[in-house]
């Protein structure tokens, strides 16, 4: 250190000269060297680096966002060294966000540009110049951009410009690096965020997604007099985090990783009771083809409790017909078609409107049919003597089936009433040992010869994909009931419960597996039927909540059982 002051030499005597104003530089005012070779290098320097432009003419714009009790503010600026500051208010609306604040400070400097005087606009947002060169050569890309008429009007003024031979650059330029105009154009668009600025230039709000579907959701109205009024439509500039700010606080769930319906679901895969869902054969919808988006998105709604119904609306507070301008918020959790408490559930399984008992029906004998040609393709006593409660009477040969009711001679009138006899209804019952469509002689000879025979009982039945214990019971018990009067008739009943339960959603279960075992089908071809009615309980679910919104949404109510 000390050799290095040692060598250290003061600069010679400084003199005034004239200083090039064009430079990226420049000494303090009134200071150059005297030596001729020093004012040779720095006029060099001056020559290799003059300013491409005037920093004095050109137009630096920002935006800024304040977080404020009041709110979230937005406010834009213009600065320019001959002029000073230009605030801009933003006006409200869905679109006033930080990257419309941007757009809205260039469009302002482009319209105040001289006609005839090559003009830049330097701009810390390369997102804004990004929209503004896919306005000019791709405009029919923004035509669902929530900046589309502000971007289309910055891009005429270009074009007006360019028309009468007038060139516009518009640049960016690195944000707080000490830049003075980009300090000031953010010093003055901080200023025009605040309440009480007081505005140059005012930017009319848009609309966007006006002729369109515009992102919104319906306010309930607040406590007091019009309490139980119309909901007010709300709009917000996404459907993300500008939602999640506006909706009312109790539709939210907080923080909580794990809902109700996902634990329920975590709870039915690992087990209740002995018994599982499984996995494979209960998400194969996601390998289908025959399955479309439609469909995963409404089972995926109903397996996690969201897909809209009454009881929901009256728990939000908001309307539930959705999309009807001048709808009241729901006043109770009434299904609209048969007036039953409402949910997800409700709608898959329990509602008493006759359309929608025919769709369950519809979709419970196509269960059962496919069921009765697995076990006529595959089992050895695929030709047996079948009872198929799954279709009508005229479509039983089709179905190499041979009654669609029990026969009489199955359970003799001194043991069995009529009426006890029309209220059992097996979804299929097998004669194992008798082939089907038996003669008069051989009807007479297995009536008294019972116990030879092996009688099967299949029950089949939908439920909720995450409760369908309680429906295996009751199958069960129904299924005992049935298998008590054939034992006390004589025959030689198969003991073993053959009762397969299907979730609503598609849900299948080691249970139904067992009893698919039990009546003949080994691993795979129990595996592939599993699969099978797995799809067709997805796609009816998808079925019948279609029905269901075009019932409500007429009004249709006639039918109730």
């Amino acid at each position: 250190m000390a050799s290095l002051q040692a060598q250290y030499r003061p600069p010679k005597r400084l003199v005034n000269a004239p200083i090039d104003s064009r430079s990226l530089w420049h000494m303090p005012q009134g200071w150059q060297q005297q030596s001729n070779a020093t004012t040779l290098v720095v006029q060099k320097y001056h020559q290799q680096h003059v300013l491409r432009y005037d920093w004095q003419a050109t137009y630096f714009t920002d935006g800024s966002v304040q977080s404020t009790d009041a709110g979230t503010l937005v406010g834009a600026a213009v600065w320019r060294a001959r002029d000073g500051a230009c605030m801009i208010k933003n006006g409200i609306g869905p679109n006033n966000t930080i990257t419309r604040a941007e757009l809205a400070a260039i469009e302002c400097a482009v319209s105040q540009m001289p006609a005839y005087e090559d003009c830049t606009v330097f701009t810390d947002s390369q997102v804004s110049i990004h929209l503004l060169r896919r306005a000019l050569r791709e405009p029919h890309t923004l035509y669902n951009h929530l900046h589309k008429d502000l971007l289309l009007r910055t891009v005429a003024h270009l074009v007006r410009r360019a028309n009468a031979g007038t060139r516009t650059s518009i640049l960016k330029v690195p944000a707080h690096t000490g830049v003075i105009g980009n300090e000031m154009a953010d010093e003055a668009a901080k200023r025009a965020a605040c309440l009480d600025a007081q505005h140059d230039h005012y930017t009319t709000p848009d609309r966007p997604f006006s002729g369109q579907w515009q992102p919104a959701f319906f306010d309930a109205p607040k406590d007091g007099a019009a309490a139980n009024g119309p909901a007010v439509p709300c709009t917000v500039s996404n459907l993300n985090s500008a939602l999640q700010k506006a909706v009312h606080a109790s539709t939210k769930t907080g923080n909580s990783s794990k809902g109700i319906y996902a634990t329920a679901s975590e709870e039915m895969y690992n087990g209740l009771g002995g018994d599982r869902a499984l996995q494979q054969e209960s998400n194969a919808m996601w390998c289908s083809k025959k399955i479309g988006t439609s469909v995963l998105r409404t089972v995926m709604k109903h397996r996690m409790g969201h897909f809209w119904n009454k009881k929901l609306a009256f728990r939000r507070r908001v309307p539930y017909l959705l999309g009807r301008a001048g709808q009241a918020v729901a006043t109770n959790d009434k299904c609209p078609l048969c007036n039953e408490p409402d949910s997800g559930g409700h709608i898959l399984l329990h509602c008493r409107q006759r359309q929608m008992q025919a769709m369950y029906i519809k979709r419970h004998d196509g269960a059962v049919r496919m069921i009765n040609q697995a076990l006529q393709r595959h089992t050895k006593h695929g030709n047996a003597f079948t009872v198929l409660d799954a279709c009508p009477a005229a479509e039983l040969t089709s179905h190499r089936a041979d009654a669609k009711r029990l026969p009489r001679w199955i359970l003799p009138a001194d043991e069995i009433s009529d009426e006890t006899l029309a209220k059992m209804r097996p979804d299929i019952l097998r004669i194992l040992e008798l082939p089907s469509a038996p003669t008069e002689a051989d009807i007479q000879y297995v009536a008294s010869h019972k116990s030879q025979y092996t009688v099967q009982v299949v029950e089949i039945g939908y439920c909720s994909d995450t409760r369908w214990t309680a429906r295996v019971a009751d199958k069960l018990e129904q299924h005992h009931q049935l298998m008590a009067a054939l034992r006390q008739a004589g025959w030689n009943v198969d003991e073993r419960p053959h009762v397969i339960v299907l979730g609503a959603c598609g849900a299948t279960y080691l249970s139904g597996q067992q009893a698919l075992a039990q009546l003949g089908l080994n691993k795979k071809q129990s595996s592939d039927l599993l699969t099978k009615l797995h799809l067709n309980a997805a796609g009816a679910a998808h079925d019948i909540s279609l029905a269901r919104r075009r019932l409500e949404r007429t009004g249709s109510r006639t039918g109730v059982g």
